[in-house]
């Protein structure tokens, strides 16, 4: 009975780690994007501050873009989850003298602290992640704002008959 449980305790924890696992990879994807995004706003922006163009409304979406960076930056670096390494593990319990199951639930405990650890940063950066899209998002306004404001971009009065 014991050895059920274990099995599917197991098989439950494989599944809750790959589902960790996929959010990490889908918040890394999303500030990959944010990054390059924010990137380019920074590229236009600074055309924008340009001895042709000294409108300084620029700064604006440059400043929101770099914060952006920032944030999806600090999401993209690579977790550290503070649990045991591979060669610990196998160090502490392949010549311990303890009984099967006990090592069966320290095993479980080790895996389920490790999800748990990988839970909580996904937490904190997709929280980070939504900062940043917001940021981007500003910083995208402001420098179509910027650009109208400059008369880079035409508005109805501007426009040529």
């Amino acid at each position: 009975m014991r050895t059920q449980r274990i099995v599917a305790l197991q098989v439950e924890l494989d599944v809750h780690g790959e589902r960790s696992a996929e959010r990490t990879r889908t918040i890394e994807t999303k500030a990959a994007y944010t990054t390059t995004a924010a990137a380019v706003v920074v590229a236009a922006s600074l055309s924008l501050l340009s001895p042709a163009h000294k409108d300084l409304l620029a700064v604006a979406p440059l400043i929101l873009s770099i914060a952006t960076i920032v944030i999806a930056t600090r999401a993209i670096r690579p977790l550290s989850l503070g649990v045991v390494s591979a060669r610990q593990l196998l160090n502490k319990y392949v010549d311990a003298d303890m009984h099967l199951a006990d090592l069966q639930d320290n095993l479980l405990e080790i895996r389920a602290h490790e999800i748990e650890q990988r839970d909580a940063l996904n937490v904190k950066r997709a929280r980070a992640m939504v900062l940043g899209f917001r940021l981007l998002t500003g910083s995208v306004v402001a420098l179509l704002l910027a650009s109208i404001v400059s008369g880079v971009l035409p508005t109805e009065t501007t426009r040529a008959p």
